[in-house]
């Protein structure tokens, strides 16, 4: 049996910050690791802290100050949809695709729910 991954919950991923502009939009900001001996040893002489950050547009920011650890995207697509006045196979098609961005950029991580005939 397939799963829905609407029921997956998002999780911010650590070493990830947010802050809201003047504008009132999401900007993420993530701590770069250094990685291999020579790489640590850099950036600790050097004390550089590299970060990447990637400002979020209105629906991001939407859905981003929406990420508690116990909302799952299901929920998440209904109030984007009636947020932004779009229908729900949108809303859910664009919380699909998002999610999948910020996986790919480590930016969240997804707690999947164990199915209910699983669980002892």
């Amino acid at each position: 049996m397939a799963s829905n991954p609407l029921l997956a919950i998002p999780v911010v991923a650590e070493r990830v910050d947010s802050a809201t502009d003047s504008a009132g939009l999401i900007q993420l900001r993530q701590s770069e690791v250094p990685r291999g001996r020579v790489g640590k040893l850099i950036y600790r002489l050097l004390h550089f802290r590299p970060q990447r950050v990637l400002k979020l547009d209105e629906p991001g920011s939407f859905f981003w100050s929406n990420i508690d650890g116990s909302t799952d995207l299901s929920r998440l697509s209904q109030k984007l949809a009636k947020r932004f006045a779009v229908d729900d196979a949108s809303a859910r098609k664009s919380v699909l695709m998002f999610t999948k961005t910020l996986m790919i950029k480590r930016l969240i991580q997804l707690k999947v729910p164990m199915p209910k005939d699983q669980k002892s």
